[in-house]
């Protein structure tokens, strides 16, 4: 999987919001979008263990490029 795009916007004090464009390249077929959406976080430095992860959309842009959005903390503490 290659990002191609990651747009973060600070939605209140502790929270951002994530827009990433990624291109998956064959193996990612078999993953669900939840799962899609968990490894684009931690692609783009947001590790959901440590950031949290919610409110995840995945929408298709083309075969093998989707945009993702979600939601996370600004701090991993």
């Amino acid at each position: 999987m290659k990002v191609l795009k990651h747009k973060l916007e600070r939605t209140y004090s502790f929270e951002y919001k994530h827009t990433a464009v990624i291109q998956t390249e064959g193996h990612e077929e078999d993953v669900t979008e939840e799962e899609l959406a968990c490894m684009t976080a931690w692609k783009c430095g947001y590790p959901p263990p440590g950031y949290d992860q919610y409110g995840s959309r995945v929408k298709e842009l083309g075969e093998g490029v989707y945009q993702i959005e979600w939601y996370s903390g600004t701090s991993a503490d």
